[in-house]
């Protein structure tokens, strides 16, 4: 799915899951899902700039919103 080049944001997982670091991101910069830019396993707040990213991958139960 298509998404706004720009910054995005999730506060995290509301604290309620039974595993630390249970969200985890990549921007990636090919469809390669091993050619990644950065990535991050998290529970709290995060916010990733996709601008120059060709894909942004995600998983777990964070909601991301976009911030601009």
């Amino acid at each position: 799915q298509d998404i706004k080049s720009g910054t995005w944001h999730t506060n995290g997982d509301g604290g309620g899951g039974i595993m630390p670091d249970e969200c985890y991101f990549a921007t990636l910069n090919s469809s390669n899902t091993e050619d990644i830019a950065d990535n991050n396993n998290f529970d709290g707040a995060e916010t990733v700039d996709v601008s120059g990213a060709y894909a942004f991958e995600i998983s777990g139960p964070c909601t991301w919103y976009y911030a601009g």
